[in-house]
């Protein structure tokens, strides 16, 4: 573990990668590696090329899809209504589609993930 990794927060490290991250004409599309049941929710560093989101939610009957949606809400400044799971549903690794302007959208998962 580096230096780099121990400032991203336990569990929450850099992971050496870059978020990848599309723009569509409505917003942006990118994926997320999931935590559940994790006991400080957070949304922040990578894992590989996708944002880590930790929820304290289980992954049970879709608790922790509407945490993560909620806290990614939160963390874009975005409504719960702006997000939409595209894929990974039953999953850690989910792709989402956030509504909303391209260019700060990007700039914002791109300071949450730690690029």
């Amino acid at each position: 573990m580096t230096a780099d990794d121990e400032s991203s927060g336990p569990g929450l490290t850099a992971g050496g990668g870059s978020l990848k991250v599309s723009r569509t004409p409505e917003g942006v599309r990118f994926a997320i590696h999931v935590t559940p049941r994790a006991r400080k929710p957070r949304v922040g560093g990578l894992y590989g090329s996708a944002l880590r989101v930790a929820v304290a939610a289980p992954p049970v009957d879709g608790a922790a899809n509407q945490a993560i949606l909620i806290a990614l809400a939160q963390a874009l400044e975005l409504r719960r209504g702006d997000l939409v799971i595209s894929s990974g549903e039953h999953g850690r690794g989910k792709g989402i589609v956030a509504r909303g302007d391209p260019a700060r959208l990007e700039a914002r998962l791109r300071e949450l993930a730690g690029d």
